[in-house]
């Protein structure tokens, strides 16, 4: 038990590395104001690392879920005005 927690913290640690490369990379090549789709949006992770670091005007959100919908749903229920689900 203890071995798997310490191996996924290990990952998350290069994870977080490995993202923010990614998020470098795109910070290039996006420009601003754009409408972003993000399908499978599970709890909306991605909706904040995009609000955080891009100026983003519109974001379309597509879960198939009902369980994560709710979630998600209820992460952005107050900041609807440019999130559509």
């Amino acid at each position: 038990m203890i071995r798997a927690l310490i191996a996924t913290k290990f990952l998350l640690f290069f994870d977080y590395f490995q993202q923010k490369k990614i998020y470098k990379y795109l910070k290039k090549k996006i420009k601003s104001n754009c409408i972003l789709i993000d399908v499978g949006a599970h709890h909306g992770e991605t909706i904040k690392n995009f609000k955080k670091y891009f100026n983003i005007s519109e974001i379309h959100s597509l879960e198939a879920s009902s369980i994560n919908f709710k979630v998600l749903s209820n992460n952005f229920n107050k900041q609807v005005e440019q999130i559509f689900f």
